[in-house]
């Protein structure tokens, strides 16, 4: 499937409508920008001008390939030559006064095979003066770099000037004859997510530069089986004078991209089933650390249900979950000496953990795991006492005859797998003692755009929370973009530990948020959460939320209040 051509002849008028480059702006230079991140380059990173020569031929049809996507007004199945080149900011440079259209081309006299050498130029001679820096070697190469306030330069008065790229338009624009595969099946918000997550990787887009550049404002989108034509992009810009041989064209592969395998590369790399599976594999225990919300119980869940070779790797009834707590003690969990009522007389017992070692040690073919939850509420070196060394596993203790898990000893075999949750709110991992610490991998879990998106992306849920009112328009809110403004801020003013987790954001009958529902989640579940988070920092709070620093009774105020929020 493609991206239809309704579908870029509406991002083509986008650009044409944006008036992005004029007498004062200098935005038919941005996708040179554009074409240099994607070669990697960054204020740290600079790039050899021979990437553009005929030295280097890899980087330099690397180079042609990023200049195609951004500027190429030209099809699989024609031959560029002369003003094929030309920058999406530059669709529209209309003299109002002679009402003629005067495009300004990438060195509209060249022929396009020649463009690397040309725009090389441009860089050294007239971008260096903005975002470009440049250094000399001792035998002439030539080192381009970004300035260290390029961002500044490029949001500032001579490109952006405050204005934000709806980064689906880019996209769409970039990807027009692009072929996806397994996409056609999707809804249009994970048509838009993906195109944008694919444009942000491609071009190496940092986190400041979508903050500072870029707007997701959702648009319209469909596809097609047959891709945009050259000659209909063309058409789409009137009068422009592109030269472009139809009889000597050189047939080039259209690239191919798979929406399942590249969705699962946007999310961390350790927030999945996967990840947290075989490090636990691999290390015995585990501990899954991160703010609430951000699925550390439900990924523990999940790893309890993994299989091997068609087979679980846990039998359900080898799994077993606990919580610690505050007066969680030695006896509740190794065992001690107690009261036995029945006999009237003080008894020694095996607590639950050594019970579970000693059945993992009479079926060693069989796996065992143990799911600690809120493993840092408890006081855990009194917890664990002195078998905390055992979680080396091959550490042997001398004990009572009642703790004795195999010939007199006390140990943890290794068929026995512990896997802890801990939420770090309150920091609590740098007070979890070192000798437990070493002995566990922890592996961190954070707020991810991406699984609100996958959920919504799935059986055509929307993000969109709707408010049916009387108007020419319904009232609505996007709660991903909601939920990414306020951790951004929250991460701001408090860091990342005090951010929201995803889950808060999923409506708890799986399919869809009424608009009422979600009133009363963030009036009674996310704003406690925060005013308890700023106790007795209320100008924190106010500059964390806003006008959202209140309980809503109407709806409509409330959809009204994130809207301006977002």
């Amino acid at each position: 499937m493609y991206i239809s051509s309704e579908t870029v002849k509406n991002s083509i008028e986008y650009f044409k409508r944006g008036r992005w480059t004029d007498a004062q702006h200098k935005m038919e230079f941005f996708s040179i920008f554009l074409v240099m991140k994607r070669m990697g380059i960054s204020v740290s990173n600079p790039i050899p001008d021979v990437y553009l020569n005929t030295e280097s031929p890899r980087q330099r049809e690397n180079f042609l390939e990023s200049l195609k996507m951004t500027c190429g007004l030209f099809g699989p199945g024609e031959k560029p030559g002369k003003r094929c080149c030309l920058d999406p900011f530059a669709f529209d440079n209309t003299n109002y006064l002679t009402q003629s259209v005067i495009y300004k081309y990438n060195n509209a006299s060249t022929v396009w095979n020649y463009l690397p050498a040309r725009v090389k130029d441009t860089i050294d001679n007239t971008l260096r003066d903005y975002y470009f820096d440049r250094d000399l070697e001792n035998n002439g190469l030539k080192i381009f770099s970004l300035k260290q306030d390029y961002l500044d330069i490029l949001t500032g008065k001579h490109f952006l000037d405050g204005r934000k790229i709806n980064v689906y338009h880019l996209a769409i624009w970039v990807y027009r004859f692009h072929q996806f595969e397994e996409l056609e099946n999707t809804s249009q918000y994970a048509q838009l997510s993906f195109l944008r997550d694919l444009f942000y990787q491609d071009f190496k887009i940092s986190e400041a530069e979508i903050n500072r550049m870029f707007e997701e404002e959702a648009i319209s989108i469909t596809l097609s089986s047959f891709p945009i034509t050259g000659e209909q992009v063309r058409d789409a810009l009137p009068d422009n004078e592109s030269e472009v041989d139809y009889q000597n064209y050189v047939k080039y592969p259209i690239p191919i991209f798979e929406f399942k395998d590249y969705r699962l590369l946007t999310k961390e790399a350790t927030m999945n089933t996967d990840e947290v599976y075989q490090v636990l594999r691999e290390w015995n225990q585990a501990i899954l650390y991160g703010p609430p919300g951000t699925g550390k119980s439900y990924i523990a869940g999940k790893v309890a249900e993994k299989g091997q070779e068609g087979k679980p790797f846990f039998k359900r009834e080898n799994v077993y979950r606990i919580q610690f707590h505050p007066s969680f003690r030695y006896e509740d969990f190794i065992g001690g000496t107690r009261w036995d009522e029945q006999k009237n007389q003080p008894v020694t017992k095996p607590g639950p953990f050594v019970e579970w070692c000693k059945k993992a040690n009479q079926n060693k073919d069989d796996n065992y795991l143990l799911i600690i939850e809120e493993i840092n509420r408890g006081n855990l070196s009194n917890i664990f006492g002195e078998t905390i060394q055992a979680l080396d596993r091959d550490y042997r203790l001398k004990v009572k005859p009642e703790f004795e898990v195999s010939e007199g000893d006390f140990y943890i075999p290794k068929n026995l797998y512990i896997l802890g949750t801990m939420n770090s709110t309150d920091r609590s991992i740098a007070l979890v003692d070192y000798a437990l610490r070493r002995r566990f991998a922890f592996i961190r879990f954070n707020f991810d755009k991406n699984i609100l998106e996958d959920f919504f992306q799935s059986e055509e849920r929307s993000p969109e929370i709707i408010l049916d009112v009387k108007g020419p328009e319904p009232q609505n809110i996007n709660l991903v973009n909601f939920a990414a403004a306020l951790n951004k801020r929250i991460i701001e003013h408090l860091g990342t530990e005090m951010v929201i987790g995803h889950t808060y954001f999923i409506p708890p009958n799986g399919e869809k948020w009424r608009i009422d529902e979600f009133r009363r989640q963030y009036n009674y579940k996310i704003l406690p959460m925060l005013e308890e988070y700023t106790f007795g920092k209320e100008g924190t709070l106010n500059r964390i939320l806003g006008d959202l620093n209140t309980r809503f009774d109407d709806d409509n105020e409330f959809i009204n209040a994130i809207k301006k929020y977002i």
